[in-house]
């Protein structure tokens, strides 16, 4: 299965997501480390970093991947571990287990992202 999910990702995807697990000099943090803490504030500012979140989630293309023939439980499990653990053990695991985690972690993401940010903009205007 994991063979299957890390063939889905075209080149460009694939750099993307590779993309995401070198230390950012500036952050002494990874990509994945920072982009799995959701912006939470309910304030304009709050809406305009969750909405980036999910634009910068998207950018990375997991979602255009076909991943209807991956048992969900498999993403989850996978993506899970992605986010929990720090981008250099997700650096360390073999192919095509490293790209089938990062794809698992960057839809899973996304999605995530995306209710977030309406559940943000819902409460702003509600609030």
């Amino acid at each position: 299965m994991r063979k299957i999910l890390a063939a889905k990702p075209d080149a460009d995807q694939r750099a993307s997501l590779t993309g995401l697990l070198p230390v950012e000099d500036s952050r002494r943090t990874s990509t994945p480390d920072r982009l799995r803490r959701s912006p939470r504030d309910i304030t304009g500012p709050g809406a305009g970093k969750a909405i980036g979140w999910f634009i910068e989630l998207n950018r990375l293309g997991a979602h255009a991947c076909d991943l209807s023939g991956i048992p969900a439980g498999r993403l989850t499990a996978l993506s899970r571990y992605a986010g929990s653990v720090r981008a250099e053990a997700v650096a360390d695991l073999v192919e095509p287990r490293r790209m089938a985690t990062l794809v698992a972690f960057a839809a899973a993401m996304r999605n995530q992202a995306g209710d977030e940010a309406i559940e943000v903009f819902d409460m702003l205007m509600t609030g």
